[in-house]
């Protein structure tokens, strides 16, 4: 334990100025127009997501995260009404690595879904494909999509529906009311509510209309910021909100958490949502990099040397040379001599296959023929083995000559 002690105070220490960095940190806003059902930024949903269940208290609200052909295919065998809530910036391509747009295929699902009688809510700032085409809409902005601007650029959005009560008027800011619809009067369409643009010439234009389709109905609002959560809790939208969601019955909500822009931002996992929260990254990081260190400091210190053993030295020629030494310090020729022919003789029936009893008996064209070398070679051994077993004693050069041959003999046959 005490030797882990200074690890654990660093860690500690780190620990401490994460959170005290957290706390004293201002919090950056991110300002992406995603509609995420999931996220509390300025224009993400979560706050409508927790509002619908005071809107339609006898229902139920359930999340939705396929796409529409995959959730009606099963939706449309169930008889009993339901609401398809779409919140997000636009049914088009955006740029945020995501296409929004309903081809041929979910359209027709969508709409299939309409006519037996269930409701869609469309709230978005434009629609293009297939679905505009069967819809018939043309679409406009009074002004670009900006930051949120202050109070005085702002536009008056109300609801023109009997019995709405005048607390549904809010003025919002221009970020939040944008685009609006224009809607041909061949449509069926009824109008239900209006943008107001601010100063001396005031124009009234349409952002919220109710379609029918077979015997359902499909709602479309041109300002989905007045349901983000900013809308709802800053720019006091929540009674507008209330009143445009109550012309739908109070029937089961489905909200729409796919055709969101952040779909294009990888998939959502435990650790794809740690890393996109700037505080749970930097703890995130902050443990890794303290593991990190612990490990690598912990195996330096525990690490020892490992010892150089040499491998075992190969005695067999440092006996030789002392056996040879010892020999030619006696000057016992005659014995060394008789040892090397000895040997050689055993090579011969050991690698060859022949009979060596005898040196007479040895046959040289034969020995030279098996062995791979000049007859002349095998002669110079047996005349030189022969002369040298006649003499009672023999001289360093007598030993010399026959050992010379004996290894030329052995260099030939190897090679």
């Amino acid at each position: 334990m005490k030797r882990n002690r200074r690890y654990i105070i660093v860690l500690s220490a780190c620990l401490v100025i994460f959170v005290v960095a957290t706390v004293v940190a201002p919090h950056q806003p991110d300002w992406t127009r995603t509609y995420d059902t999931r996220s509390d930024e300025p224009f993400g949903s979560v706050a409508i997501r927790h509002f619908l269940s005071d809107v339609f208290p006898q229902s139920d609200v359930i999340d939705i995260t396929a796409s529409i052909l995959e959730t009606t295919d099963a939706l449309v065998r169930n008889p009993d009404p339901r609401i398809y809530l779409f919140l997000n910036n636009g049914f088009n391509y955006r740029g945020q690595g995501v296409d929004l747009r309903l081809d041929e295929f979910e359209t027709e699902a969508l709409l299939d879904f309409v006519s037996r009688g269930n409701i869609a809510f469309l709230g978005t700032e434009s629609i293009e494909g297939p679905l505009n085409d069967s819809l018939g809409l043309a679409w406009s902005s009074s002004a670009p999509l900006v930051a949120i601007t202050p109070d005085d650029d702002t536009r008056l959005v109300s609801l023109n529906a009997p019995g709405i009560p005048d607390s549904a008027a809010v003025s919002v800011s221009v970020s939040l009311a944008a685009a609006t619809i224009v809607v041909d009067d061949s449509l069926g369409a009824e109008v239900l509510g209006h943008l107001t643009t601010g100063g001396s010439g005031q124009t009234k234009l349409v952002n919220f209309v109710a379609l029918p389709w077979g015997e359902g109905r499909i709602f479309i609002h041109s300002n989905p910021g007045l349901f983000s959560n900013y809308g709802l809790a800053e720019a006091g939208t929540a009674p507008y909100v209330f009143a445009a969601l109550s012309h739908m019955p109070d029937s089961d909500v489905l909200v729409d958490d796919y055709y969101k822009a952040v779909r294009g931002k990888g998939a959502r996992t435990p650790l794809r949502y740690v890393l996109r929260t700037p505080d749970l990254r930097l703890a995130y990081i902050v443990i890794v990099v303290g593991v990190m260190l612990f490990v690598v400091s912990g195996a330096r210190r525990r690490q020892r040397a490992i010892p150089i053993v040499a491998p075992p030295a190969n005695a067999t020629l440092s006996f030789v040379n002392t056996v040879g030494r010892l020999h030619l310090a006696q000057g016992d020729h005659r014995s060394t001599a008789d040892r090397k022919l000895r040997h050689w003789l055993e090579f011969l029936r050991d690698e060859l296959g022949l009979q060596t009893a005898d040196l007479a008996d040895i046959d040289a064209q034969r020995v030279a023929a098996r062995a791979g070398v000049e007859k002349t070679r095998v002669d110079r051994i047996l005349t030189l083995a022969i002369n040298t077993g006649k003499k009672r004693w023999i001289t360093s050069a007598d030993l010399a000559a026959l050992a010379g041959e004996i290894d030329r003999f052995y260099t030939e046959y190897n090679q």
